[in-house]
């Protein structure tokens, strides 16, 4: 039997940040300065937004995790142009496929400042991510640790002369991290690295900067 695609965008868009749920995938979707936004697909009902708006002026969303049980994503207004947004917010909902019945909160401010990017992991109710504003070096980034209970997230420092690269997992008990020493994807070496989130210390509050 041959393949065949479930959904093709219809107006040039790009795909990224697929999360498949039982019989439902949630991905991201952009076009230029037309919107970034989120979408949902199944079978019965087809291709659907779950948080969008109506041109990117109004606001923009991406890059949403899930566990099944929560879901958080990026959340984005104060339109600066090109990708830029006067203010990016980590939103968390319990898990749904429908805009209409999504209840979205805010967890804390971002620290990026696009819907471009941004993806992480969920579990465990905890997120992480690694985040960067737009067009900052590279040592600019930040491996970020949000408790979905409350917003309070740990800054996560990176080891002498190595960078995160990548979440692996979060879990109740601990988070695993990708690294690589300082030059990304021409690294000379790679390591997994696992963190007990007991060991993390006391968090901080939404809004205390990074």
């Amino acid at each position: 039997n041959q393949m065949k695609p479930g959904w093709k965008t219809p107006d040039g868009r790009s795909m990224f940040g697929l999360e498949a749920v039982g019989s439902s995938v949630l991905f991201s979707t952009w076009k230029g300065t037309a919107f970034s936004q989120i979408e949902v697909w199944d079978a019965k009902e087809g291709t659907r937004p779950l948080v969008a708006f109506p041109k990117k002026a109004d606001g923009g969303a991406c890059c949403l995790e899930t566990d099944g049980k929560q879901m958080v994503w990026f959340q984005a207004s104060g339109y600066l142009g090109g990708e830029l947004y006067s203010k990016v917010e980590l939103m968390k909902a319990p898990f749904t496929t429908s805009a209409g019945s999504l209840k979205p909160t805010v967890l804390r401010p971002a620290y990026q400042n696009d819907v471009l990017g941004g993806g992480g992991v969920v579990g465990g109710a905890y997120a992480a991510h690694l985040e960067r504003p737009a067009g900052a070096d590279l040592d600019k980034e930040r491996l970020i640790l949000t408790r979905l209970s409350d917003g309070h997230y740990w800054l996560i420092p990176s080891r002498p002369g190595l960078r995160w690269t990548a979440t692996m997992y979060v879990s109740g008990d601990e988070l695993a991290v990708l690294e690589s020493n300082p030059n990304g994807f021409h690294a000379t070496h790679w390591n997994i690295v696992r963190l007990s989130i007991a060991s993390l210390g006391q968090p901080l509050p939404p809004g205390s900067g990074f």
